[in-house]
């Protein structure tokens, strides 16, 4: 995985994919602290058997987490959730913020948005 700083919180998708000065996250987790910077996260998955996958977002202090699933036409699939939505409005009902993979997940990657006034801890788990 590799993050991005984005210091005023104004980069799409695409213009943060396309941003250079993408880091490697050096632990299994990002820890930037107390800022209000948004931070992007970006990587690939691996080719997986047949089934529900899921990707779990274990920290729900977020005001924003945002995941897209992209490919080379660009992004296919966004979820959208935070702190202030409701289960109801979550992609997965559940206490941490849960993402479905979509099929064939690993012939693209995914991208991590993440912005909260709060001290951030981002790390990406994957579920089977």
């Amino acid at each position: 995985m590799e993050w991005l700083e984005d210091s005023d919180s104004r980069l799409s998708p695409d213009e943060a994919l396309q941003r250079e000065g993408w880091r490697p996250v050096e632990r299994d987790s990002l820890q930037p602290g107390l800022t209000r910077s948004s931070y992007w996260l970006r990587g690939r998955l691996p080719e997986l058997p047949a089934g529900r996958y899921l990707l779990e977002l274990p920290w729900t202090q977020l005001d924003l987490a945002e995941i897209h699933y992209y490919n080379a036409k660009g992004v296919s699939r966004t979820y959208r959730t935070g702190r202030a939505a409701s289960l109801k409005e979550r992609p997965l009902p559940h206490r941490y913020f849960l993402f479905p993979l979509p099929p064939n997940a690993h012939t693209g990657g995914v991208l991590l948005k993440v912005r909260s006034d709060n001290s951030k801890v981002i790390r990406l788990r994957l579920w089977d």
